[in-house]
């Protein structure tokens, strides 16, 4: 095999690897831990069991919180952070969407509730429906234009519909506003990878590094883009770092994928 073939075929399994890590880089919203006192005897129940619910959500009991907040509903069905943190529940146990309809509900409730579209955006984008988290997306943004995680969200779904040069933008208005995210940095480079300018994945790649010196993937990304222009050297030694930071991490299966693409780049030499 030559080496242009063996790059184009690690080309391909890097993509389909960019794909996983670009679905793990949504930022779930903080939950609301509001402590209100109510009059009225039924509110105040339903209070109690909306704390409940926090308390078991922060311990990680989903089950139990989900429970909780239904409970709170049912008492004050008007209380919107109830729905929100019911479905930021369903979003961890992987319910994306049950989750939504929750938002969709806390959003008919408090329009002004910005999280709520925040994580609507990621549970559509979990369901791969791209241009419904967009609009999310462009609705939290509207709300709150200083977050650079909406940018980032949005700048993902964009780039999974191709739209790279979109994508592109977006994170380089999340970067105006947040310098010091790895994960912006790092999710540019995986769209000028797709537009083919390996120079500036590189550039992109390397200040996710600079920010975080653990980073695996990056790492990884950058090597194989090293080996797409030729120059085996540099990718040899940023895939080296990255099998060394994968199997530091616990992550066995990708330190030996590349511990198998290392054989036979060594072969090749």
């Amino acid at each position: 095999m030559s080496n242009t073939n063996l790059f184009l075929l690690e080309e391909d399994d890097m993509k389909k690897k960019l794909i996983v890590i670009l679905i793990s880089i949504f930022l779930l919203e903080t939950v609301f831990l509001e402590r209100k006192i109510y009059a009225n005897p039924q509110e105040q129940e339903a209070l109690n069991f909306y704390n409940q619910g926090v308390e078991k959500l922060e311990s990680e009991n989903y089950s139990e919180a989900i429970a909780n907040f239904n409970e709170a509903i049912k008492l004050n069905p008007s209380g919107a952070d109830a729905y929100y943190n019911r479905g930021y529940t369903q979003q961890h146990l992987g319910n994306y969407e049950e989750a939504i309809q929750d938002y969709e509900d806390a959003i008919k409730l408090n329009p002004e509730l910005v999280e709520a579209y925040a994580n609507s955006c990621y549970g559509l984008y979990a369901l791969e429906q791209y241009e419904e988290a967009i609009a999310m997306c462009t609705e939290a943004i509207n709300l709150d234009g200083e977050n650079a995680n909406y940018y980032l969200n949005r700048g993902n779904a964009y780039d999974d519909l191709g739209e790279h040069e979109t994508a592109l933008a977006d994170y380089d208005q999340g970067i105006a506003i947040d310098s010091n995210d790895k994960m912006l940095f790092y999710n540019q480079g995986l769209s000028y990878n797709r537009l083919k300018q390996e120079r500036k994945a590189i550039a992109s790649y390397t200040t996710s590094i600079e920010l975080d010196t653990e980073f695996a993937e990056a790492y990884y990304n950058r090597g194989i883009t090293y080996l797409n222009l030729g120059e085996t050297e540099l990718g040899i030694v940023d895939l080296q770092e990255a099998k060394k930071l994968f199997s530091d991490q616990g992550k066995q299966e990708e330190s030996e994928q590349i511990k198998d693409l290392l054989g036979t780049l060594t072969k090749q030499k």
